[in-house]
């Protein structure tokens, strides 16, 4: 649960370096006015919210894995049957909590 949003803060922070880095090395753009849009276009709580999101697909990833791995009846084949099911869980369910906290955020 907690990996995945120290993976958002780095993939992030590596987003805002290549984006900085082709804005004023390719298109030069002041290096003070990059900065200084960023940090009026981007609120601290959508830097909130991502990290919550990520906090929660965490948690959905990790309880559906210890789901499908104590359904594991203790061989090989059965472990690769329960890992398959679980990527395929856990990639519709972060589809719906994405989809339901992004309709929430929008109609408020």
């Amino acid at each position: 649960v907690l990996a995945m949003p120290l993976l958002t803060i780095a993939l992030e922070a590596a987003a805002l370096g290549g984006a900085y880095a082709v804005s004023v090395l390719r298109y030069q753009v002041k290096s003070s006015m990059f900065l200084h849009n960023m940090f009026d276009d981007v609120r601290l709580a959508q830097v909130f919210f991502g990290l919550f999101r990520s906090a929660l697909f965490g948690a959905a990833i990790t309880l559906i894995a210890y789901a499908k791995g104590a359904e594991n009846k203790r061989s090989s084949d059965d472990l690769g049957v329960a890992t398959t099911a679980a990527v395929s869980a856990a990639s519709v369910v972060i589809i719906v909590i994405d989809f339901v906290m992004v309709f929430a955020v929008s109609t408020n």
